[in-house]
């Protein structure tokens, strides 16, 4: 449900009825939390709680918490369109490397997707794939941005 925000936030700011329940930087942990309370209604009130909350929703069907493998269908759709517009010369930069800076902000992720979505869509890329090198200053960040986003042979996290 909250894939979005997991895709292009890096804190988490937590509020219930005015009162902070957390503000953090562990998106992932403190996200399943919350979409535990949203099945439960109970609120967290120690990190250990948050723990089990998150360990409560990681446990449940993936169908049933929204996490099933299907891709956000607009953003699937606009990536491709972006692709066909031809605003870039796709064909140009086929075999090529590309260094991407800041690439887990929202412009650079988007470009990254892009980058893929040619690599998929078009013939001359799919001979001659772009190597995209997403420059991550953070390990943790690069990691959790491969395994969220990229999944695919053309990104080796060093």
């Amino acid at each position: 449900m909250l894939q979005q925000v997991r895709d292009l936030c890096n804190k988490v700011l937590w509020l219930d009825h005015g009162k902070q329940i957390a503000f953090t930087d562990e998106v992932e942990l403190y996200l399943d939390a919350y979409e535990e309370f949203l099945k439960t209604k109970k609120l967290p009130k120690t990190r250990e709680e948050v723990e089990a909350m998150a360990f409560a929703f990681e446990a449940r069907p993936a169908e049933e918490r929204g996490m099933t493998k299907e891709k956000d269908p607009y953003l699937e759709e606009d990536l491709r369109e972006i692709v066909a517009e031809n605003e870039i010369d796709w064909e140009a930069l086929a075999g090529c490397s590309v260094l991407v800076t800041g690439s887990t902000g929202l412009i650079g992720s988007l470009l990254v997707k892009a980058l893929c979505t040619a690599n998929q869509t078009l013939a001359f890329c799919k001979e001659k794939p772009i190597r995209v090198v997403a420059l991550i200053r953070s390990r943790k960040k690069a990691e959790e941005f491969s395994d969220r986003c990229i999944r695919k042979r053309h990104f080796p996290v060093w």
